[in-house]
């Protein structure tokens, strides 16, 4: 992959990050397109060698976990003990949008971090 790839692949995950994080409800569809785009990008950032610290940086950074499962905490369970399991899905749903938002973020900033580096180099 090229300086001018790269590039590109920066503006395609900074554009697809901003739409993401943006929009009302996140749709596993292009979550996962994002998550296997940042992927590949990954792996050929691993491969291009730019530094050590930002190969720990991206050696560190793994894929978003779709099927991800929050966990209620002991007040949670009893309040949807309480509401007959209403309040669990309200809070798993907002948990789970919560962790995406973030994970999309931090990628987001990471890709951020090594342009800006490409572009003092």
């Amino acid at each position: 992959m090229s300086i001018d790839e790269l590039y590109k692949a920066f503006t395609d995950i900074d554009f697809q990050s901003n739409r993401l994080i943006k929009s009302k409800e996140i749709s596993i569809d292009f979550l996962k397109q994002f998550d296997e785009r940042v992927e590949n990008v990954r792996i050929q950032i691993i491969k291009l060698d730019l530094s050590p610290d930002i190969n720990e940086m991206f050696e560190l950074l793994s894929q978003i976990d779709i099927e991800i499962d929050p966990k209620l905490s002991f007040g949670q369970q009893v309040l949807n003990v309480v509401l007959f399991g209403f309040y669990k899905k309200r809070v798993k749903r907002k948990k789970r949008e919560k962790y995406f938002r973030e994970e999309i973020l931090r990628r987001k900033l990471v890709f951020q971090h090594v342009e800006t580096h490409l572009k003092e180099s």
